[in-house]
């Protein structure tokens, strides 16, 4: 029996825990809405539209690897949850700004070299591309008959 526990907590060791979050009293945190009653998350009636965290709220006591949140009255649950139903609030101002994404730099090397070099004037716009229709198609998705203009961009 001993045997097996020793090997239980090895592989348990060399694995880990996935979430090894630690919050201090005062730290903004988002709830994980699974086991919440639909009510007390989202006035829609829904489980498919309501969101997978609510929040933020603030932490108001730490008891071992739970935490108790300042829920509003309105929720009716219990204000003490596990770590693992928790993730840090990172507010949307607060992003760092990010680098320039792949499909980004493609157009940008995609783009006509004479475009770029060319030197503007303060005043003068660049002037958009004329799109011209060229033709019409029709594709039929699910007894449903979609019809779709071909544009040209010149």
């Amino acid at each position: 029996m001993a045997a097996a526990q020793d090997t239980q907590k090895e592989h348990s060791d060399r694995q880990g825990r996935k979430n090894t979050l630690v919050f201090k009293l005062g730290d903004q945190i988002l709830l994980n809405a699974n086991n919440l009653p639909t009510q007390a998350v989202s006035a829609v009636g829904s489980t498919k539209l309501r969101p997978r965290f609510v929040g933020p709220f603030t932490v108001i006591g730490v008891h071992g690897h739970a935490y108790t949140l300042d829920l509003p009255s309105s929720m009716a649950t219990h204000p003490t949850f596990y770590v693992g139903l928790l993730k840090p609030y990172r507010p949307a101002g607060a992003a760092e700004p990010e680098e320039p994404t792949a499909s980004q730099n493609t157009a940008e090397r995609h783009s006509p070299s004479s475009e770029r070099d060319l030197p503007r004037e303060a005043g003068q716009a660049q002037e958009p591309e004329p799109i011209r229709s060229t033709s019409r198609y029709a594709a039929s998705l699910l007894r449903l008959q979609v019809t779709q203009p071909v544009v040209q961009i010149t």
